[in-house]
């Protein structure tokens, strides 16, 4: 997880300091790619609703500086409140 969320991170930053695009927050990348119900017929649409539900620039920067920094657990071993 933590070196898809990376991955994410830095895929975002390369359109986004190279191609002069303004790229979804990371968080919404790393869901998007996460999401097994989304099926190859069913990509333009989710793409679609994630840049409909788009934030702010501001806020997307917030969000994946908070995604970021989050504890994301590997197993359910690491989740104390099972």
């Amino acid at each position: 997880n933590e070196f898809l969320r990376k991955d994410c991170f830095n895929v975002n930053a390369f359109f986004k300091n190279k191609g002069g695009l303004d790229p979804m927050s990371t968080r919404a990348l790393y869901e998007f790619v996460i999401d097994s119900s989304i099926g190859e017929a069913d990509e333009d649409a989710a793409i679609e609703r994630i840049q409909a539900s788009a934030a702010s620039k501001d806020d997307v920067e917030n969000d994946d500086a908070i995604f970021m920094e989050m504890f994301l657990p590997r197993s359910l071993m690491e989740v104390s409140n099972v």
